[in-house]
């Protein structure tokens, strides 16, 4: 076999064993071997003429950074990919459960946290001043990290 075909069948083993990579979970085996591949045949290319060894080292270097842009870019994408990586976070902004100026009733008693029921919605609540017996009417002041501040009325 000539060293022209060994290097060309070097190549084309790695570019197999990248894609291999992408769609098998070796946990990077695969991408090792496929690095020793189109290491080899660089060399061999060295061998063949220095100049054309130069020449291929140097795009490997140049396009060795836009496949692994790909590589980034596709692997989510495959059957191994979508089953490692989460899935997109969906956020939701939520309102305040109750809005300044509600009128409640406490339901437990707030020192200052207890909870407060709010057109029969019953929330976790902190008082702003003080103790609130229980079964007191309380009004909403404030509403912090989704948490009413109420005032005994």
């Amino acid at each position: 076999m000539s060293l022209p075909a060994i290097a060309v069948m070097l190549f084309a083993i790695g570019l197999v064993l990248i894609l291999a990579e992408l769609a098998l979970p070796t946990h990077g085996v695969l991408g090792f071997m496929s690095l020793g591949c189109i290491l080899g045949g660089i060399g061999v290319c060295f061998a063949i003429e220095p100049w054309l060894g130069g020449v291929v080292l140097l795009a490997a270097i140049v396009l060795s950074p836009v496949a692994w842009a790909g590589f980034v870019k596709i692997w989510p994408y495959t059957p191994v990919g979508r089953r490692i990586l989460l899935p997109p976070v969906r956020e939701s902004v939520q309102g305040p459960p109750v809005q300044p100026g509600a009128i409640g009733v406490a339901i437990s008693e707030l020192r200052p946290i207890g909870q407060c029921e709010f057109d029969g919605q019953r929330l976790e609540a902190q008082s702003d001043h003080g103790i609130v017996a229980a079964g007191a009417k309380v009004k909403v002041v404030n509403v912090i990290n989704r948490r009413p501040t109420v005032r005994q009325v």
